[in-house]
């Protein structure tokens, strides 16, 4: 019979760290991380490093994407690989989304277009050091402010709108 995968989840701070860490040396286990931050390196601020070994950390550049559906894959591979030296998986983290993914799955979406995303970098960094904001959010301000939207784009794929502060 197949060891069942042992899941901690919860919020930042909460001692599942620990309590991992004492389940993988009580029953001979291997821990998988599911922390969203974790699997990007040189990130030290809002994600605690590990102490103890875990999967799924440290193995990613920042600039580089990684999906929920990354995850869900990544995380079935180590449990696969735990299984097969007689351990027992441990996924313990945070990130609700990743659970959901490797739990019960995503539904179908398209791919990113890379012309898509070349596009919104390339004006986030033309629009860097200026104020950003949608207009669902310019109705929150206080006191109110007057935005300009200056790009507004829609598709089937995508939406966006970006706004600045309007001159006066």
């Amino acid at each position: 019979m197949t060891e069942p995968v042992l899941a901690l989840m919860g919020p930042t701070a909460s001692g599942k760290s620990a309590l991992a860490e004492r389940l993988a040396e009580t029953f001979e286990g291997e821990l998988i991380s599911v922390d969203s931050a974790l699997v990007y390196r040189g990130l030290s601020i809002g994600a605690a490093k590990p102490d103890y070994p875990h999967h799924l950390v440290h193995m990613r550049e920042p600039d580089d994407p990684y999906t929920a559906a990354d995850f869900a894959s990544d995380a079935k591979q180590c449990i696969d690989e735990i299984r097969e030296r007689g351990r027992r998986p441990i996924l313990v983290g945070g990130s609700m989304l990743y659970f959901r993914a490797l739990i019960q799955g995503l539904d179908d979406i398209p791919a990113i277009d890379p012309a898509i995303r070349a596009e919104i970098e390339a004006e986030a960094r033309r629009l860097a050091g200026r104020l950003c904001i949608s207009n669902s959010v310019k109705s929150t301000l206080s006191p109110p402010v007057d935005y300009t939207p200056i790009t507004v784009s829609e598709s089937a794929a995508h939406w966006r709108c970006i706004a600045v502060p309007a001159h006066r």
